[in-house]
């Protein structure tokens, strides 16, 4: 009885954790009304056989998510890096995101891949600005990034370099 009780509790943390996590609850939710159904009917083995194969699915459902995102967060790094944006920042959080998932710490995964996904758009940002530069290098394109960063504070105009003041 109490081990079939602690089992749909576990399986609740666990449709509440993959509904967090943005994981596809459906299974775990159909499980959990099957062991509440069978718990009710006091068949409390297929109860407890019934919360582990559920608490088995929202695991697999967990990992699913954590390793999409973290596609994700690798296409954009893949594209940040094509478009010559310095994607450093992006691809720190992507390494601390697959160590998360190979610690089992799917939340954690998310939550980095979420970062991951907006240091790289933040990078793409800042790249395609330069991009409207027209310099044919990554190198020219950060030396005229600066320049111009260092001519507004100075209140001059980057295209003529005349002083706006």
């Amino acid at each position: 009885f109490y081990k079939a009780r602690d089992q749909i509790v576990e399986l609740a943390k666990a449709l509440k954790f993959a509904t967090d996590m943005g994981a596809d609850p459906i299974p775990i939710k159909e499980a959990l009304t099957e062991a509440r159904k069978q718990f009710e009917n006091k068949e409390y083995q297929t109860t407890i056989e019934v919360s582990k194969k559920g608490l088995a699915d929202a695991r697999r459902l967990a990992h699913d998510k954590a390793a999409a995102d973290v596609d994700k967060c690798d296409g954009a790094l893949k594209l940040g890096k094509k478009l010559g944006a310095d994607m450093t920042e992006a691809e720190g959080i992507l390494h601390r995101a697959l160590e998360s998932v190979a610690k089992e710490d799917f939340m954690e995964s998310v939550s980095l891949t979420g970062q991951c996904i907006e240091a790289a758009n933040a990078a793409m940002t800042r790249g395609e600005w330069v991009a409207t530069t027209n310099c044919a290098s990554p190198l020219r394109a950060r030396s005229a990034r600066s320049s111009a960063s260092s001519s507004w504070r100075r209140g001059e105009s980057a295209v003529s370099g005349s002083s706006s003041r």
